[in-house]
């Protein structure tokens, strides 16, 4: 009996009892839901990490680094473009920022206008501001730079050719 003098009503106690528990069930699922989801977002994070350390993998030996980048000088294209040829033959360098950062530093200096886009573009696939260039290339221009670099080199080359053609051509 309650206060009232009445018999409770056992419905009304298996429904009262029954919606204490379901917020704990539903709390339990929501929880074991949200574990999945952090679980799989972890996977995912360490498996999009290892992808990225493959993929700037060293090619190009500190020493080879070092030669290059004594020979960035434009005065020493030679020098430069021996060690790019050395470079272009390691298998795979085209992965590697550094090898593809010495390699257009070559094309600039001699000129190479076609492999200078070329490889800047493959450059700026590989490059990643995480990890940067080799200390072994010492001071590095930014991309915009070496873009400012190429569109300069191009410049000089149609003025050398409008001269060239002026001379060619007398009036």
């Amino acid at each position: 009996m309650n206060n009232t003098g009445q018999e409770p009503d056992k419905n009304a106690i298996v429904t009262a009892s029954f919606h204490r528990k379901v917020p704990f069930k539903a709390t339990g699922f929501i929880l074991i839901v949200v574990i999945i989801i952090a679980g799989a977002g972890v996977i995912w994070w360490r498996h999009s990490h290892k992808k990225s350390v493959a993929v700037n993998t060293a090619k190009c030996s500190s020493t080879i680094l070092k030669q290059a980048a004594a020979n960035f000088d434009p005065s020493k294209f030679e020098a430069l473009q021996k060690i790019a040829t050395q470079i272009r033959a390691i298998p795979g360098y085209q992965q590697d920022a550094n090898c593809m950062y010495v390699a257009v530093i070559s094309d600039i200096n001699i000129t190479d206008s076609r492999s200078a886009h070329t490889d800047l573009a493959q450059l700026q696939k590989v490059y990643s501001t995480k990890t940067g260039y080799s200390k072994s290339l010492g001071l590095t221009k930014n991309m915009t730079t070496l873009q400012g670099d190429i569109v300069f080199m191009e410049k000089g080359i149609k003025q050398e050719q409008s001269q060239v053609q002026l001379l060619g051509n007398p009036k």
